[in-house]
């Protein structure tokens, strides 16, 4: 779930909860390490960089080598408030891609996403899933804080 976008977890949960039966259990594993210094460590490094790059270097391949790579940066950036890290791509200079019949500007200094990773908290994670009737029976915690197992069950009456 940390990887998708708001929309895309509410579709995922939308989907699960359609295909669960009443009383199923969802089990369900989430990264929740929050601390600033130890995810820039792991997202904030050489393979992490390489991994955008590569993606970036993949995309334009298909595109037939129109990214001029000599402009791009990659960054990595923790945003405290959203609870989220982010891997994107600066180019220093606008370019222009055409694909197909679609103009694709990428322009100069503005930050482009690759890769994004939330980091939810429980009640987040409670409060979101409830939406879908999905309630949390119990969740683990490692003791690090890093990683959290949840279990939930699907309450169809909630539905009707």
């Amino acid at each position: 779930l940390g990887n998708f976008s708001n929309e895309q977890v509410n579709s995922f949960l939308a989907q699960i909860s359609s295909y669960m039966q009443n009383d199923d259990y969802l089990l369900i594993t989430c990264d929740t390490n929050n601390d600033k210094e130890s995810l820039l460590k792991a997202y904030d490094n050489v393979y992490a960089k390489n991994l955008v790059l590569n993606s970036l270097k993949h995309i334009d391949a298909l595109l037939g080598n129109k990214i001029n790579f000599q402009h791009i940066k990659i960054v990595c950036n923790w945003d405290e408030k959203e609870k989220v890290i982010r891997n994107c791509f600066i180019s220093s200079k606008t370019q222009v891609l055409q694909i197909n019949n679609f103009t694709l500007k990428i322009l100069a200094n503005k930050k482009y996403n690759i890769v994004n990773s939330h980091k939810f908290d429980t009640f987040i994670i409670s409060k979101r899933f409830a939406k879908y009737h999905l309630r949390m029976l119990t969740h683990f915690i490692s003791h690090k804080k890093r990683m959290a197992i949840y279990v939930f069950k699907l309450n169809k009456k909630d539905m009707e």
